[in-house]
């Protein structure tokens, strides 16, 4: 029974009557409500525009789009993107309420609002909304996209922030981040950490993607309240741009969130820090005299240390690793690393030290220099080419070595041990935040792979990484020891037992603690007769020299997926298809092009030609509690 829609877009109602309505799937009867509604409130006030997706090319969905304009008074032009299928009740309420103020009150820079379907489709057939309307959208002015997709139901404001290895212009997320502050929201914006999350891989593209491959920033916004507190920062936001949207952003920025408190810096403000920051390390290191800072000529004779050091680490994670998976067999569990990767690894890390440390501390017996300025200057270099190597890469990516690279140039010259302490414990700090943000509550399942389940690889960049704050904690022992030398063996084995102790602590609560499941998988597909579950009705006629079959396909309940190829012995020659086709470079096989989860009955009309015989291959997906899938051939011949 259809849900009476409200007769304003007010954001509570209209979610409450999208919330009625339950999941609207692709192309359906309650996504035809949604479109009848938006048309019922903004069809008579503005430029009003609708279209299908049933006429592509080579594309195909039963879902359509609307998008009207709303004129603003200074260059630039903010487009609104909002799915209609899903669950997306806040997104469509938030984008209603705040095209009909704009309507009533105007809006200082133009606004696009796109209320689009087909846009949950996976691999090449995700984001058919934006490419639509991509198709045809050539501005002369400044453009950016707010993504209104909130699919889970939170009262906390998510601003994503990148897509792939295109980040959100900085004025984008600050701007947002300060507005909904504004409004006592205090958002969480994902992705901005310094490059750690910017990889081109095709996982960690999202719906933004097709518009930054335009050149046009993104971000995406999603949960917060069902109320106009949403609506009034995306309004405040809008405003905020007197002389018009900005022609050009940095790349290169650094943003952190530290709960409500938000760091922000330019790439310009960034890159006067960085070239300021290595000039006086520099410089000050040149002016130090030889017996602060050691002299080079340490680090040239021992520097064959150098790779028995790492290969020491780098078997260090290998064994943490083994330790890890151990585990994970004993408990019965290979999935565990997915449900806790941050305590598996943080006992890997534990391993590697502390095997690190058994092997480095009874130096007496080893051929390993003993000498501290050897190490704190070979923490130096190595940290001061990483952070040139990050700099190269990505140039906000080089803040956690340039960081680190500043508390261990502190190590170097201030000889006082409780800043010691300090400068080794602040030097990681921003690597541990990062890995906590990868691995901690909500997981970054891809890094928790490279980091757990990545044996070679993977553990080679962990010892690169990891390697120059071993380094230090093997100079501030050895000058411990330089002041006390009686007290070494004590030292020493107090090291060892502590890291040790932690090693095995850790080591029993990861075998003993309690870890919730994962949330359960799609169940297995299972292969079914068609006579069962799907019918396939067959009609033909002739016109002149070619045949034209309907077909009309139904079932129990309506697929998500519907493929359709079309086989013919000899070159097949589709004079007419009801749907897109797409030919192979033979030409003895055409791939019919039907949406997702189409509507029943499906009807199919082909015209061939009178001599062509050809099969139909019909696969279809039904996902009713278990999936099933459906297998079909059906012959056409003259």
């Amino acid at each position: 029974m259809a849900v009476a829609a409200p007769e304003t877009a007010e954001p509570g109602a209209v979610a409450a009557w999208l919330g009625e309505m339950g999941d609207r799937r692709e192309g359906s009867a309650a996504e035809v409500q949604v479109f009848a509604a938006l048309r019922t409130w903004f069809s008579s006030r503005s430029d009003f525009h609708e279209a299908a997706f049933q006429r592509l090319d080579g594309e195909h969905s039963f879902s359509r789009q609307i998008w009207f304009r709303i004129p603003g008074k200074v260059p630039g032009e903010l487009v609104v993107v909002v799915p209609t299928d899903g669950k997306n009740h806040r997104g469509i309420a938030w984008a209603a309420a705040w095209a009909d103020k704009a309507l009533v009150s105007g809006s200082e820079v133009s606004l696009t609002f796109l209320f689009t379907g087909g846009e949950r489709g996976r691999g090449e057939s995700a984001g058919l909304g934006s490419r639509t309307f991509l198709a045809d959208f050539f501005p002369s002015a400044p453009v950016a996209v707010l993504y209104l997709d909130s699919t889970t139901i939170t009262e906390e404001v998510t601003i994503t922030s990148e897509s792939g290895s295109f980040p959100s212009p900085l004025w984008m997320v600050q701007g947002l981040t300060e507005a909904f502050q504004k409004l006592k929201l205090d958002p969480h914006f994902t992705g901005t950490v310094p490059s750690l999350f910017r990889l081109d891989l095709p996982e960690r593209r999202n719906a933004m993607h097709p518009w930054f491959q335009r050149s046009i920033p993104a971000v995406w916004i999603q949960g917060g309240p069902v109320n106009l507190s949403v609506v009034q920062a995306l309004q405040q936001f809008s405003a905020s741009f007197p002389e018009g949207l900005p022609a050009y952003w940095d790349r290169h920025y650094l943003a952190f969130d530290f709960g409500s408190w938000k760091f922000f810096w330019g790439q310009q403000t960034y890159l006067l820090v960085f070239l300021g920051v290595a000039a006086f390390l520099l410089f000050g290191y040149a002016l130090l005299g030889r017996s602060r800072r050691g002299s080079l000529r340490i680090l040239g004779h021992g520097f064959w240390q150098l790779p028995v050091l790492l290969t020491i680490v780098f078997l260090g994670l290998q064994a943490g690793g083994l330790l890890t998976d151990w585990i994970q067999q004993i408990r019965g569990e290979p999935d565990l690393w997915k449900r806790a990767p941050l305590m598996l690894a943080t006992l890997k890390a534990l391993v590697t030290v502390t095997l690190y440390l058994l092997v480095m501390l009874p130096f007496r017996r080893t051929p390993l220099s003993r000498n501290p300025d050897f190490y704190s200057q070979a923490a130096l270099v190595w940290l001061g080419l990483m952070t040139l190597a990050a700099a190269v890469f990505e140039l906000s990516f080089s803040f956690y070595f340039l960081w680190a690279l500043v508390w261990a140039a502190v190590l170097v010259t201030v000889l006082w041990r409780p800043v010691e302490w300090i400068a080794l414990l602040m030097g990681p700090v921003w690597v541990f935040k990062a890995g906590y943000e990868a691995l901690g509550p909500h997981p970054d399942l891809e890094l928790a792979r490279w980091v757990l389940q990545s044996p070679l690889a993977g553990n080679f960049v962990l010892a690169v990484l990891f390697f120059p704050f071993l380094l230090q904690i093997n100079s501030w022992h050895l000058r411990g020891h330089r002041e006390q030398a009686r007290n070494e063996g004590l030292r020493a084995g107090i090291q060892l037992s502590f890291w040790a102790l932690a090693t095995i602590s850790l080591g029993f609560l990861v075998l003993r603690m309690e870890v919730a499941p994962l949330p359960p998988g799609p169940p297995p597909i299972e292969r079914v007769e068609a006579k069962d579950f799907w019918k396939t009705q067959v009609a033909r006629s002739a016109f002149l020299d070619r045949t034209v079959w309907n077909l009309r396909f139904s079932g129990p309940t309506a697929p998500e997926e519907v493929e359709l190829e079309l086989v013919a012995e000899g070159p097949l020659t589709v004079y007419d298809c009801s749907f897109p086709f797409i030919l192979d470079a033979q030409g003895h096989r055409a791939r019919i092009v039907v949406g997702r989860q189409s509507p029943l009955p499906l009807d199919l009309r082909l015209t061939l030609p009178k001599s062509t015989k050809a099969q139909l291959m019909v696969r279809v997906l039904l996902a009713p509690e278990h999936p099933l899938e459906v297998i079909d051939t059906i012959e056409l011949n003259p």
